[in-house]
């Protein structure tokens, strides 16, 4: 397993310094503003010298949507990925996750489209996007379906990248019509990454595993037995790397390593 911690821009001083001495690789998020300040990209290259990591990167969020039928706000997104792509490969990164911005409780009358515009979105971005393993995450997912679906889609449709699947437990959680068995029995071919936080059920409040009520270890244990490999990514999305030490060792207790 490749252990991760979820590091964004505006901590990169001090955040990346100190994971990267506790034996974690980054899994860096940069907002609109730091995609265009290419002075913090050197910051970020230069701290990462003389660490034999393989740092991952979190694709900016806020405000897009990959599946809008809007050309202007499908425009705006498709700009601040490639930003994104070109961060990666300035610091060498394969592994992306994206957020898919599908939300059920507003789409879920034309799924049909939305799947059509986001395809759509993917085969115009084809060209900046060989060699990366690129992760869709669940976020209001209530069940695997329409992401099984997509990410099925988007592989057979798509060359030169590799789609999978970002399990959130922590979303899962929230959002669930399925259980967390469920979602890795649908999806466990594809997963390529793990984010690891936990909350109460009510808010997605990204809590030390043990602070919230996800049986975390019950899941770890059934992806240790399927599928959890050299290759998975455990990304803790955590605010405190001390939260990220002692949410490593609860899980090194469970798959006995």
């Amino acid at each position: 397993m490749r252990w991760h911690v979820y590091v964004p821009f505006r901590q990169l001083n001090h955040k990346l310094p100190e994971i990267l001495k506790e034996g974690f690789s980054p899994e860096f998020y940069l907002d609109a503003f730091q995609l265009q300040d290419i002075s913090s990209w050197n910051i970020a290259r230069d701290i990462l010298k003389g660490y034999d990591v393989k740092p991952s990167l979190h694709v900016t969020l806020v405000d897009l949507n990959p599946g809008s039928p809007d050309p202007e706000i499908s425009a705006v997104t498709k700009k601040r990925f490639k930003q994104n792509f070109e961060f990666a490969h300035f610091i060498g990164i394969k592994d992306l996750v994206i957020h898919t911005a599908f939300d059920p409780f507003r789409y879920h009358f034309f799924m049909k489209e939305f799947k059509e515009s986001t395809l759509s979105f993917w085969k115009d971005l084809e060209k900046d996007i060989n060699d990366f393993n690129i992760a869709l995450e669940n976020v209001f997912d209530r069940e695997s379906l329409f992401l099984k679906d997509l990410i099925e889609t988007l592989n057979v449709e798509i060359k030169g990248c590799n789609f999978g699947w970002c399990f959130d437990i922590g979303h899962a959680n929230l959002f669930n019509k399925i259980t967390h068995e469920e979602w890795i029995e649908s999806l466990a071919k594809y997963l390529m990454e793990i984010h690891i936080h936990d909350n109460k059920g009510e808010y997605d409040d990204h809590l030390s595993l043990g602070e919230g009520n996800i049986a975390y270890y019950k899941i770890i244990s059934l992806l240790r037995e399927k599928i959890i490999n050299d290759d998975i990514i455990l990304n803790f999305e955590l605010e405190k790397t001390e939260w990220a030490i002692d949410s490593r060792r609860k899980i090194k207790e469970y798959i006995n390593e």
